[in-house]
């Protein structure tokens, strides 16, 4: 069956901020003065998957 869809190697990063900030106004000064620091969160990480014709889906490493 031929792959409709192919997807290799994907990762998806987000920057959580280690201290919780109140105001927009608070967490502006803090990133102007580089006082606001951030933990990395990957929902994925390298992922792979291909979906072939009719629904079936083989995933990779």
């Amino acid at each position: 069956m031929d792959e409709i869809i192919k997807v290799n190697d994907v990762s998806m990063r987000f920057n959580l901020a280690q201290e919780k900030t109140e105001t927009l106004k608070e967490y502006t000064v803090k990133l102007l003065t580089h006082k606001l620091f951030f933990n990395e969160f990957y929902a994925l990480k390298h992922v792979s998957f291909s979906m072939k014709r009719g629904g079936g889906i083989s995933a990779g490493t």
